[in-house]
């Protein structure tokens, strides 16, 4: 009798429940299926998983995020993490993409819980044998686990990720990055400009000018509120920054060319010095549920009637008319109370994006609506990721709205249609492709910022295919 041998690795994928479509997309990527199980919850909160294969001698790994509500899911990656144990795998790999409890890794005063170390050793005693994580919170965080920790680190591919672009009155072209700072094209050079001067963050989310020719840049926490240009002479360390402060901060421009800021502690206003508190009545006690930030706002467009409109994370839009402020909510008839941008068409007719509320937990609505100034006109037929999320507005020189789609694509509105520029117009990407910000060069070239880079976007090239070139990746930039 001859008995063979099977040496080869077994490997099996096992996904929580916490961000399924992820793990689903990393499956794709190594060419296998995810292990199918069953997992539910019983009716007082236990949670129940069983695979419906044999796991007996493979190489398991456990892949599970932990967003809101991240107590459950971290449970439940324990009890995967078991049943693997008692069902024999030879080897227990879990991926958290965010570590729970990372912020909580030192003691800061007495009788308090180092919650990070916790993790680690309920992770340990269920049967983990190597964990996988990104960007943890510090370092340190490895030597808590009694075990190889693979720390991995996102930013080169962050640093790619474009979130904002911008024409300025010259001519340059200007992108905000998530991880390199802002980038300024111009006769054919690109130069890289570090607002946070070293100081972390450099995630730059939103660009402005103002009437003397300066650019501002907000973004996350470290780059803050920034100011470049000819009212800051270069510092001694040669840069020409004037940081106002490092909160996560966004920033734009009214009909003037004035400065605005929004941040978590409310709207300011540039004095020509200093910035200066204004007043948004937003009522904090009524929100009950938003996407990043509660409250947050910020000045999104001054309309061609000179009414200052402000978008909020979780109250809706406020229009101010220069005496008063009317208040525009989900109940008015927006698709959402976390207004994300807002944009006037060529018809005066004012257009919102809004985004679904993920905190304290995920509420489903969100969509692109319009305002004619008596009622709301919605148009689901503009689908984001889980069918809502959409993230940003442009109106071009010839007066089209164009829709950022999270993980979708872009669509534009003509004046009668939408069109949806996605998938089949750029080949080379996979299906994570979000507009996130845009902007239209002198030459009539589009630059768009999307989830797997900055490209450029031709309009009038034809076939579909040809009309994006992936200038991160490819080139070229004339």
């Amino acid at each position: 009798m001859n008995w063979t041998v099977d040496n080869r690795k077994n490997l099996m994928l096992f996904s929580g429940r916490g961000h399924p479509e992820l793990a689903a997309a990393v499956a794709s990527e190594l060419g296998i299926n995810l292990t199918p199980q069953v997992a539910r919850n019983f009716a007082n909160g236990e949670i129940f998983v069983r695979f419906e294969e044999s796991v007996r001698g493979s190489d398991a790994f456990v892949l599970q995020s932990c967003p809101a509500p991240l107590n459950e899911w971290v449970m439940e990656a324990l009890i995967m993490i078991d049943a693997l144990k008692r069902g024999s795998a030879k080897r227990i790999s879990v991926i958290l993409p965010f570590y729970p409890y990372a912020r909580q890794d030192k003691k800061h005063r007495g009788r308090e819980p180092i919650s990070a170390r916790l993790i680690a050793d309920l992770m340990k005693t269920a049967g983990a044998d190597r964990i996988i994580t990104v960007d943890l919170h510090t370092d340190q965080i490895q030597g808590f686990f009694d075990g190889p920790v693979d720390h991995m680190h996102a930013q080169g591919q962050l640093a790619e990720y474009v979130v904002t672009a911008f024409a300025d009155s010259k001519g340059a072209l200007w992108f905000g990055t998530m991880g390199k700072g802002v980038a300024r094209y111009a006769d054919k050079q690109l130069s890289f400009l570090s607002p946070a001067g070293g100081k972390g963050g450099n995630m730059v989310s939103s660009i402005a000018e103002d009437k003397d020719g300066n650019l501002w840049f907000a973004g996350h926490q470290g780059t803050g509120l920034c100011r470049y240009g000819p009212s800051d002479p270069p510092s001694a360390n040669g840069t020409a920054f004037t940081q106002f402060w490092e909160e996560e901060s966004s920033v734009s421009t009214d009909g003037e060319g004035n400065i605005w800021a929004g941040t978590g502690n409310g709207v300011f206003r540039f004095d020509g010095k200093n910035m200066v508190p204004f007043d948004v009545p937003i009522d904090r006690s009524a929100i009950t549920a938003y996407s990043i930030v509660r409250g947050r706002a910020a000045l999104a467009l001054e309309d061609s009637k000179g009414n200052l409109w402000f978008r909020t994370d979780g109250y809706g839009a406020l229009r101010y008319d220069g005496r008063t402020f009317t208040h525009l909510s989900k109940a008015d008839g927006l698709c959402s109370n976390s207004v994300n941008d807002i944009e006037e068409d060529a018809e005066g007719r004012i257009w919102f994006i809004c985004m679904q509320a993920y905190q304290p937990a995920m509420t489903g609505d969100g969509g692109l609506c319009r305002f004619d100034g008596m009622s709301f006109t919605k148009f689901p037929e503009v689908k984001g990721l889980h069918n809502n999320d959409l993230y940003t507005l442009f109106k071009d020189r010839k007066g089209n709205i164009w829709i950022g789609a999270t993980g979708v694509g872009m669509y534009r509105f003509s004046g009668e249609t939408f069109t949806l520029f996605n998938a089949t117009d750029r080949p080379d990407l996979n299906s994570g492709f979000g507009l996130q910000g845009m902007t239209e060069a002198r030459n009539g070239l589009f630059w768009c910022g999307f989830s797997g880079g900055l490209f450029r976007f031709d309009p009038s090239v034809s076939p579909d295919s040809a009309r994006f070139v992936n200038v991160t990746r490819a080139g070229p930039w004339e």
